[in-house]
């Protein structure tokens, strides 16, 4: 079954479809003439902004432009041969519903900011949004850092894909608290979310002077500007996550 993949894939055409194959992986192309040649003609028909990805399945490279690498879902081509989405970031795609934008953590970051926060679902009523009383919480000094670590931590570690994790044939990587799950690794994780709780009770502490300060100057902000700097910061916290927020507070207070 490898060796029909393989001879297909050396019988593609890549040139016809903008891409570069790899002789193998990690191979060096600093003094490829044939890439360097490849690039060049890359370069010319897309421009110097031209944003090459490289398929880790397939050892493939390929230039799309930078006006497509911005569209949605921002960062993400599809590879000219095996059709798969590839994050421009970690060469991979997880297709995970429950955590929109974080194959890997720049990816993450950028989806956050540019897509949940400078699109806020609050502002333009891209999906529903969350329950009052989280939006309540979020205005909450102390509460409201507790609140915004709990969801980075399951966005940005539980939810985010190993590094090393291959691409799954329903386009999901494998996340740490699959990991966890897969391996039977409960104490290592019970472990984890406690010292994690720990963190949560002291580290906001310092802080809620500053907390206050910032939401006083966030409302202020957002006056003359019809309200888009607090969409914005709600768009941050709420729009990334499609877990369950609910679920997330519960754990976080209740057990």
């Amino acid at each position: 079954m490898e060796n029909e993949k393989n001879e297909k894939l050396n019988n593609f055409d890549a040139e016809l479809n903008n891409a570069f194959k790899l002789d193998y992986k990690e191979q060096n192309l600093n003094n490829n003439i044939k890439y360097k040649n490849w690039e060049t003609s890359m370069i010319k028909k897309f421009g110097n902004n031209a944003r090459l990805f490289k398929c880790s399945k397939d050892n493939l490279l390929f230039y799309t432009s930078n006006q497509e690498c911005k569209e949605f879902p921002f960062y993400v081509s599809i590879c000219p041969y095996c059709k798969r989405e590839i994050c421009y970031f970690c060469s991979r795609f997880s297709k995970d519903e429950a955590f929109s934008g974080n194959c890997c953590l720049k990816r993450g970051i950028y989806y956050a900011i540019f897509e949940s926060g400078c699109n806020s679902y609050i502002k333009y009523d891209h999906i529903d949004p969350p329950p009052e009383k989280f939006i309540k919480i979020s205005l909450i000094p102390y509460i409201n850092i507790q609140f915004f670590i709990s969801l980075c931590f399951k966005f940005f570690f539980l939810g985010l894909p190993k590094k090393n994790a291959e691409d799954m044939d329903d386009d999901k990587l494998i996340t740490y608290e699959k990991h966890f799950d897969i391996e039977h690794r409960y104490e290592t994780l019970n472990i984890i979310l406690f010292i994690f709780k720990l963190f949560l009770v002291f580290l906001p502490l310092p802080y809620i002077i500053i907390s206050i300060f910032f939401m006083i100057l966030l409302f202020l902000i957002s006056l003359p500007f019809k309200g888009y700097p607090i969409c914005f910061f709600w768009g941050v916290i709420f729009g990334s996550p499609n877990f369950s927020i609910e679920e997330e507070f519960d754990r976080l207070y209740f057990y």
